[in-house]
């Protein structure tokens, strides 16, 4: 009698213990024991007690707790130049989200000890059970149809399903996709049924380690920043992070004098930038590997933890997905990096969660590596960035204990906790002695650590620019996850302590902690940034949730655990097609914008840099005005700030602009104004024109460098008895205050300009005394027509505008325009030349406007003379 075949048994695959063995020609899926519906019955009435309770606790805050707003205004809107509407303090979501982080593990807690109870009745009534379960998830796809249904609070016409419109699901014929879903379904169960088999394994790591490189590639070359390209919102946001790199690349301190806003992280920088030198593509190279460096710990934690191949590449992908592309499809014109969370709020977090993982798996001697290394890399986190790096410090050191954990050993349990404390706690200790005594050496004074949390505190408490969260969002469902896995942290107390429950702990930790930068700027689109845990911990569970199914011997029998699985399995297949539908887009996109090439744009910066640098020495001490734009400057010369304030976009005090008034009165410094990145505070330009002058300039005038003093410096365009209006290139503001003129039927306006080829667009208005536009009465100076140099004076009779003299002017050099208009009349010269003539049968009518000189023209008027 031939003997039967054996099938090969994966030494990674072990049965459970709640499975029952079957031999090895019995059905594809083995029965599920009764205690694991039993657990999940229990685990889903703990939910929604849990969910209950929070309600509770949330709406009596909401109905006890009625502080009074205008305290707080009262005390913030005196000490800020923003504006009482940019303020909306958040007292009591503050405390919402605060009381219910604090209460969630307690009710979680009691909510499973009291339910716990009712095992025996389980036991005694199966499918009971069965019916709890599958009566939860009825009620949890109930909730997500009306959930996506919900309108989104700050992005108008469009509702919840927003967050899956670039996903393949809506972009494809949903039947198309769905018949793609199930193939890959297919084949991850063909694979996983022959995973033994050597050479698929070698092919699953090829594809895996593939398409990790081929995302991770994409992070960093989209992250290249290349200036010249770059829209206000980019540069600007990106200009607050650089500024302080500068500063301290240039020699100063931190906490001492100069301050950022994000943390100590230019710090940390230092030394890379001392080796590599400092300059705008530099620093963004920094950023771009950062990001890549972040997104390759991740890869490597979920791959290590997950240890399943094509899995661990589904939730890597679908990490990508949620946390940086879908809402950055379809791509703007230029890239959107926002430093800000990617690298700085992400790189340890996701340095201590590989570490994590990295603890939990290695040897016993390896160990005594990671953990110093864990320990150090969770303090330097807390000074990096303050609001994720305390985060994630207090996130590794509750993971670290909870590893220790044996309630059969309680005392052993406090030791090795104790232990586990004082490394966190040396650590810590260990790098603010590093930084207080570096501090301490290069500038001679200690650090001021009150100014390392003011930040966070004036924003925080004053509601800066905060926004309201709604209490059914797409937040809700990353919450779901943080409580389902508090629930299974608390079902861990008292069984066998596994290896990947530290890793859920620290992502429950860093998750939930996290949360509170959505909770803070409710922004629908930034609930992204914090979801990234809640994605890995998805990808673990449905690790634990998946069922042995075999394709070659199709007979399955369905179960609650199985119907859990294919819901996470599902999205993670969605998310992960949908990151790979689109790569190809997302790597012509990142491969462009890292090797953009501009040479007008690149030679127009080069020229301003240029300049500065130029009639500045490396290392001088100059105050840079330019809105949104100065650490550029400061970077490119390794020039140093005079006073300690942030960048200009944080000038957020009056107490800031009187520092920068006090010093325009009284320094002996050069100052460099960039007019083309003008200061919102007229008050810094008025006296910037009582207490300076012009020394150097850029042809256009769109650079100044200016010294301290007036000088007497005489215009091309003399004032006289016949003079009504006059600003020449010694007014900051490119035009003096609005005056309202009575124009007599025969006035010349007689003017010198340039035109900024950088800043050329359509319908720019040059200077005008007009009101409106459908009230034909008083003159202006518009650009016209296709030719963007190309501008029209006309003026109006006061029932309609008169046909105009088209005017073209030079962008090379300086156009000296005479306008004569006499009665009816308009006659155009340009550097003595002829430009046109035009018979409008009527006079000019008068505007009850002031008449003004555009600060936004492109270009600059150096002087305008009208008169009589």
């Amino acid at each position: 009698m031939a003997k039967a075949k054996k099938t090969p048994i994966n030494p990674e695959e072990k049965i459970r213990a709640t499975d029952i063995k079957k031999p090895a020609d019995a059905v594809a899926a083995i029965p599920v024991d009764n205690t694991l519906s039993i657990n999940l019955a229990i685990g889903t009435l703990t939910l929604l007690a849990t969910t209950i309770l929070l309600i509770i606790l949330n709406k009596i805050i909401l109905s006890v707790y009625t502080p009074d707003i205008n305290i707080i205004l009262e005390k913030i809107v005196p000490l800020s130049v923003c504006s009482p509407n940019s303020f909306f303090p958040e007292p009591v979501e503050r405390m919402q989200y605060q009381l219910s982080l604090l209460c969630m593990p307690l009710f979680v807690f009691a909510s499973y000890k009291i339910l716990s109870k009712l095992r025996p009745f389980f036991t005694g009534q199966p499918t009971l059970a069965f019916v709890t379960n599958i009566g939860g998830i009825f009620t949890f796809f109930i909730y997500i149809s009306v959930l996506l249904k919900q309108s989104l609070l700050f992005v108008q016409d469009q509702t919840m399903g927003y967050f899956y419109a670039n996903n393949t699901i809506s972009v494809l014929n949903p039947l198309v996709a769905l018949g793609i879903y199930a193939v890959i379904m297919y084949l991850f169960f063909l694979h996983k049924g022959n995973e033994n088999i050597k050479i698929k394994n070698i092919i699953g790591n090829v594809v895996c380690y593939g398409l990790a490189f081929i995302v991770i590639l994409d992070v960093v070359l989209y992250n290249v920043f290349h200036l010249p390209y770059q829209e206000w919102g980019r540069y600007m946001e990106t200009n607050m992070l650089f500024y302080p790199i500068t500063q301290v690349h240039a020699g100063k301190a931190l906490l001492v004098n100069t301050s950022g806003q994000y943390g100590l992280y230019p710090w940390v920088l230092s030394p890379i930038f001392k080796i590599i030198g400092l300059d705008i593509f530099r620093f963004g190279m920094v950023m771009a590997l950062l990001n890549g460096a972040a997104f390759l710990l991740i890869f490597l934690g979920i791959k290590r933890i997950i240890k399943q191949d094509i899995l661990s590449i589904m939730v890597f992908m679908a990490f990508a997905w949620w946390m940086y592309w879908e809402s950055r499809l379809p791509f703007e014109t230029t890239a959107r990096y926002y430093y800000q969370f990617y690298p700085i709020r992400i790189i340890f977090p996701a340095l201590c969660f590989y570490l994590i993982v990295v603890y939990q798996t290695c040897t016993p001697g390896f160990k005594k590596i990671i953990l110093p290394l864990l320990a150090f890399s969770a303090s330097l986190g807390v000074l990096w960035n303050l609001d994720a790096g305390l985060v994630t410090y207090g996130a590794a050191t509750i993971a670290l204990i909870s590893s220790a954990y044996n309630p059969a050993a309680i005392k052993d349990f406090l030791k090795k906790s104790l232990i586990y404390v004082v490394w966190m706690g040396g650590a810590m200790l260990l790098v603010l002695a590093i930084f207080m005594l570096s501090t301490k050496s290069n500038s001679g004074s200690w650090p001021d650590f009150a100014q390392f949390v003011y930040f966070q505190g004036f924003y925080y408490v004053s509601g800066y620019f905060m926004l309201p969260m709604s209490a059914i969002h797409f937040w809700n469902l990353p919450v779901l996850v943080y409580i389902i896995t508090c629930i299974y942290c608390v079902y861990q107390l008292k069984q066998t302590l596994k290896t990947d429950t530290p890793v859920i702990v620290f992502l429950f930790v860093l998750g939930t902690g996290i949360f509170s930068y959505f909770q803070g700027r409710s922004y629908d689109m930034n609930v992204e940034m914090v979801i990234y845990p809640a994605v890995i911990l998805l990808g673990i569970f449905c690790n634990k949730l998946m069922p042995d199914i075999h394709i070659k011997r199709f007979k399955v029998q369905f179960n609650e655990r199985m119907v859990l699985f294919l819901i996470v399995f599902l999205f993670f297949i969605d998310t992960a097609f949908s990151m790979l539908y689109t790569t190809p887009e997302i790597h012509s996109f990142a491969k462009n914008n890292a090797t953009n090439n501009d040479e007008v744009k690149d030679m127009l910066l080069k020229t301003k840099l240029d300049f500065v640098n130029s009639n500045l020495h490396k290392g001088d001490t100059v105050l840079i005005l330019a809105k949104d734009y100065e650490s550029y400057y400061y970077g490119s010369g390794e020039y140093v700030s005079p006073f300690s304030l942030p960048n200009s976009t944080e000038w957020y005090f009056k107490s800031d602009i009187k520092t920068i008034l006090d010093y325009i009165k009284t320094t002996k410094h050069l100052i460099v104004i960039d007019r083309t990145h003008p200061q919102t505070s007229d008050t810094i330009t008025k006296i910037l024109a009582q207490y300076t002058s012009i020394y150097k300039s850029l042809p256009d005038k769109s650079v100044l460098i200016l010294k301290p003093g007036k000088s007497e410096i005489s215009g091309k365009l003399a004032e006289d008895a016949k003079t009504m209006y006059y600003c020449n290139n010694d007014d900051f503001s490119n035009s003096r205050p609005p005056v309202r003129l009575q124009l007599p039927d025969t006035f010349t306006v007689e003017f010198y300009a340039t035109l900024d080829t950088g800043r050329l667009k359509k319908d720019n208005l040059m200077f005008t005394n007009a009101v409106d536009p459908k009230r034909p009465a008083g003159m202006f100076m518009l650009q016209n027509g296709d030719d963007l140099t190309n501008y029209m004076f006309t003026y109006g009779n006061g029932v309609a505008w008169q046909q105009g003299v088209m005017c073209k002017l030079s962008c090379s050099t300086v156009n000296h325009f005479i306008i004569k208009v006499q009665r009816n009349i308009i006659t155009i010269y340009n550097n003595d030349k002829l430009v046109g003539q035009s018979n409008t049968n009527s006079s000019i009518s008068n505007s009850e406007g002031k008449f003004f000189v555009n600060n936004a023209y492109s270009g600059v008027v150096e002087e305008l003379k009208v008169s009589r």
